[in-house]
């Protein structure tokens, strides 16, 4: 589960806290790239050309960071 399906649930005031603080944290780049998909409706398309990476290597950072935040917010 993404964070598709996190937005798509009626989170809790602290989970809400909890995911920026943890979103916080991420690396730069991990960071704009969720800001860029999740907050601002980018396509993984316009992402790759704005960061200057390939969309599949878009695909794989937010793949890997959505399980980052999955397992921060779980633990």
């Amino acid at each position: 589960p993404g964070l598709d399906r996190l937005a798509s649930e009626q989170p809790s005031q602290e989970s809400v806290i909890d995911l920026r603080e943890v979103i916080a944290h991420l690396p730069d780049r991990e960071r704009r790239i969720i800001e860029l998909r999740y907050f601002e409706g980018w396509s993984q398309s316009e992402i790759a050309e704005h960061v200057g990476i390939s969309q599949v290597h878009v695909s794989r950072l937010l793949r890997a960071t959505l399980g980052t935040l999955q397992t921060a917010l779980t633990a």
